[in-house]
């Protein structure tokens, strides 16, 4: 006889909704956390646990759960942090993780009979570790990261090859964020077209950036962008972008792990060298832009949902601009209905970088050259609905 599972009408411990914003190991959450009940939907939970996510500037990342009580527990709210290093292993931070959710859930305990059979522990520490500790940063702030990887795959008749690599430098603290990333990429494809003919191709991309942004109180910054990429795919040995920047978000920056509305202007110049000479007849050429960009970002108990307007335009020939517009939600339509959909679409009027020569039909189809457009767009959308048993406490990775 099957073992039967928890009662519905029992509530002996208080049932939890997970909805992590980002990677969350649920099966360990629920071996060491066993003093709730995990259930699939928020429509049957006691506690609706929201978790986000956000880069620090040490290189690792700050995890924020929001524990959100819902039916008798309506009314409390709790906001847990975790940080982790840079250095820390995906195993440290699963329990940095656990932990914090752990503390949090005990309060939402109360009022359950699950509580009677809670004990908090508290290890003091002990001699040096007792002492408060003056923390000094030899580093200053600074976090380096060197990235270098390649792919191959291929089969008798064609192959491909790429390599890449970066190196980033960061410093970050309240008041001023530096950001410094440089990417290489280098693919390489070959194709057997005959027993006698081999096709090859090649694309290369290297890019650098530089982000230097001061804090101007709870709403406002300012700062300096620059950046500059080679790419042959584009006919562009050089092209070089700088010029000051300043945001506004409507939401307190505190708050931008749950939501973001932000609107950013740039004033700059661009110098573009090109490879070949491009079908304005141009083989270099300095122009001023303009850039503006509103943005939006929330994470909330429906759902979640992403939105931004970029637009570009050249100060030289008010004609020559670029529009994009994303957008992308994912919500809950009631329970057990979930519907996402992302999409873009680009009004592109801004190619000054096409090569005079035109591209001959292999340039084409393996798109080792850019080719000229007026707009492009992609979407993705999907539904999907879950029924049956509530709960999600049980575990088993068997052939898994």
């Amino acid at each position: 006889m099957p073992t039967p599972g928890p009662s519905l009408a029992a509530k002996d411990r208080p049932r939890v909704f997970l909805d992590c914003g980002f990677h969350c190991d649920f099966d360990h959450l629920r071996r060491e956390i066993g003093f709730v009940d995990w259930v699939r939907d928020r429509a049957d939970a006691d506690v609706h646990a929201l978790g986000t996510e956000e880069d620090t500037g040490g290189g690792g990342s700050e995890f924020t759960f929001t524990l959100i009580g819902l039916k008798g527990s309506a009314g409390r709210r709790d906001t847990l942090h975790f940080v982790s290093k840079s250095t820390d292993t995906e195993a440290e931070k699963r329990v940095g993780l656990t932990k914090a959710l752990s503390l949090g859930l005990v309060r939402f305990s109360i009022g359950f009979n699950v509580a009677d059979r809670i004990t908090v522990t508290y290890a003091a520490p002990t001699g040096a570790a007792a002492a408060p500790k003056v923390q000094r940063d030899p580093w200053n702030f600074w976090v380096f990261r060197v990235r270098v990887g390649g792919y191959m795959n291929g089969e008798q008749r064609q192959g491909s090859l790429s390599f890449n690599g970066g190196v980033d430098a960061n410093r970050v603290t309240e008041r001023l964020k530096i950001n410094i990333n440089t990417n290489g990429n280098y693919q390489r494809n070959s194709y057997d077209l005959d027993s006698v003919t081999t096709y090859t191709s090649s694309k290369k991309n290297y890019s650098q950036q530089l982000l230097v942004v001061g804090s101007l109180g709870g709403h406002w910054s300012a700062g300096f962008r620059q950046r500059a990429n080679k790419s042959t795919f584009n006919n562009q040995d050089l092209a070089l972008e700088a010029g000051p920047a300043v945001e506004y978000d409507i939401y307190p920056y505190k708050e931008s792990s749950h939501r973001q509305f932000t609107f950013t202007y740039m004033l700059g110049v661009t110098h573009l060298d090109y490879q070949e000479t491009t079908v304005y007849g141009k083989l270099w050429e300095t122009l001023p832009l303009h850039r503006l960009a509103a943005a939006l970002s929330a994470k909330q108990t429906w759902g979640s949902v992403e939105m931004s307007l970029n637009a570009t335009q050249y100060l030289h020939d008010l004609a020559k601009h670029r529009i994009n517009l994303f957008g992308g939600f994912d919500v809950r339509l009631l329970k057990g209905l979930t519907f996402n959909a992302y999409g873009e679409v680009a009004r592109i009027k801004d190619q000054l970088n096409l090569a005079a020569s035109g591209l001959t039909p292999e340039e084409i189809l393996l798109q080792q050259r850019q080719q000229g457009t007026d707009y492009s767009y992609w979407a993705n959308f999907g539904l999907s609905y879950s029924f049956g048993s509530i709960f999600n406490n049980v575990v088993n990775p068997r052939m898994d």
